[in-house]
């Protein structure tokens, strides 16, 4: 029988056991989001992360990823598998712009889905929770990376409408919402990135925006480690339409 110090010596490593666990249940969902303005001559831009949810071929990101004024633009979704990475034709299926949220459709065989929150009620402040995603898109090469904070609070949204042609009063009543406060540092390629509990791999929400100090030019070299995350509540109300 196990004494009671060789339990609560054993307890961080059973923490980091849970951790690993969970990432290895999400990072096969997670992909990166691909843009091509085809009435122009240039590379595809790495926008953003997705992951797989439903059936495994919905993918979820944020509305602000895949919103483009071109008028025919081609979206692409980069799977990284063990023989380097999947490049699949996707095409958007709906938008919620008020709470930054997109499902896109993927051709092909489906991918892992992620676990979403089922419940209606948001994790207390204090929760570990970590995200996977492509931080600063293809400059550190198409491999999922994660990274490790906390819900700090949980806040009411206030970012400005997308479109002036949203401000209507039942649209500026729908923009006030609880949003998760992150300690957690974020980078512009993490937008759309699924944020879970690293004990279970529950996905909790999905990570749209961080918080610029100073200005954008320098969130990369000099970030707040402030993040905020949309509930998964929204996001399984856009999956259901």
């Amino acid at each position: 029988m196990l004494d009671r110090r060789t339990v609560i010596a054993a307890l961080p490593l059973l923490g980091a056991a849970g951790l690993i666990d969970s990432i290895a249940r999400v990072k096969p969902s997670v992909v990166g989001i691909t843009t091509v303005d085809m009435t122009r001559m240039v590379a595809p831009q790495l926008k953003g992360t997705g992951f797989a949810v439903g059936d495994g071929t919905r993918i979820v990101t944020n509305h602000h990823v895949v919103d483009n004024s071109a008028a025919q633009t081609a979206y692409f979704v980069l799977s990284p598998t063990a023989n380097g990475v999947t490049r699949r034709t996707a095409r958007v299926l709906r938008t919620d712009p008020v709470h930054d949220l997109a499902l896109l459709a993927i051709d092909g065989p489906p991918l892992p889905p992620v676990r979403l929150r089922e419940e209606a009620a948001l994790v207390p402040d204090g929760t570990e929770v970590v995200i996977t995603g492509f931080p600063i898109g293809a400059v550190l090469g198409l491999v999922p990376a994660t990274q490790r904070g906390i819900v700090a609070a949980t806040t009411p949204n206030q970012s400005a409408l997308p479109h002036s042609s949203l401000l209507d009063a039942a649209a500026i009543r729908a923009a006030r919402f609880p949003v998760y406060q992150l300690d957690m540092v974020a980078y512009p390629g993490n937008s759309g990135s699924p944020l879970y509990r690293s004990d279970n791999g529950e996905v909790i929400g999905i990570l749209n925006s961080g918080f610029v100090k100073t200005t954008k030019e320098r969130v990369i070299s000099d970030p707040s480690g402030v993040s905020f995350a949309i509930p998964a509540t929204y996001i399984r109300a856009l999956i259901a339409g």
